[in-house]
């Protein structure tokens, strides 16, 4: 099912006190302040509703189809509280994100200098994390587990470590199969652990050549299923986008 198709039940917290709710069609988000968003958010045809908290900026919208008309500030809304686990959406560096867990995609042999979002985690932990990796994980993992961590210099409790196969055009569909159940498997560990929050970069973006445009909904979709299906103590969900990473960020 296409992102476009989610109208309801997401909201997508952008910076200091400011949110996107998934709610009306053919509406997109445009700020001055984030305008890596605004074209993560056009190229995926996500439709918004833009929300502010009391005291931040004014937030624009728009209808791609009518690119012509004016904008219209809509300010002093508060953001929208949603039954279930809440998915939020944040542009930056996963690194830098507060969280119970932050969950990171690497190789086989637990090697986090391998990997652009690994090495920001490396880099941001320090060496202990690489350390407790070898110790513990002295084979490294298959792609049906995860290698759990400390978060070491992170704003996290943990870490966990998973194994994504690379892209093939021969079994589409057994691959999105296997991002979807390893994205549920790291929420049922982390209601393990009793985790409140977590952060996902964008799983399968970048070398492994995943299909870009069906990221994001393969990722709601399989948070939303887990939270319908499960009375989970988990409150957040964060995709992060790295916002240097041109392959997502750029309109095509």
């Amino acid at each position: 099912m296409a992102f476009e198709a989610y109208q309801h039940a997401c909201s997508i917290v952008v910076g200091d006190g400011m949110a996107v709710a998934l709610e009306q069609p053919n509406i997109y988000m445009k700020t001055e302040q984030h305008p890596n968003l605004a074209r993560v958010v056009t190229r995926a045809k996500i439709p918004v509703e833009i929300m502010a908290e009391k005291g931040t900026e004014s937030l624009d919208f728009y209808d791609p189809q009518q690119e012509s008309s004016s904008m219209t500030p809509k300010t002093n809304v508060t953001s929208r509280e949603n039954a279930g686990i809440e998915i939020n959406l944040k542009i930056g560096s996963i690194s830098n994100v507060s969280v119970d867990v932050i969950v990171n995609s690497t190789s086989k042999n637990l090697q986090l200098n391998n990997g652009s979002i690994s090495k920001l985690i490396l880099n941001a932990a320090g060496p202990e994390i690489q350390n407790e990796c070898n110790q513990k994980y002295p084979r490294g993992i298959s792609t049906s587990e995860i290698a759990v961590t400390k978060g070491y210099n992170l704003n996290c409790k943990n870490v966990f470590h998973l194994v994504l196969p690379p892209w093939d055009v021969n079994s589409p569909d057994s691959i999105l199969a296997n991002l979807t159940q390893i994205i549920t498997t790291c929420l049922e560990k982390a209601e393990r652990i009793e985790a409140r929050n977590l952060a996902f970069p964008i799983l399968g973006a970048g070398t492994l050549r995943y299909p870009i445009e069906k990221l994001p909904g393969i990722m709601y979709e399989a948070v939303k299923n887990y939270s319908d299906l499960n009375s989970s103590q988990i409150k957040d969900v964060y995709f992060v986008v790295y916002s240097q990473d041109t392959e997502i960020v750029k309109v095509g």
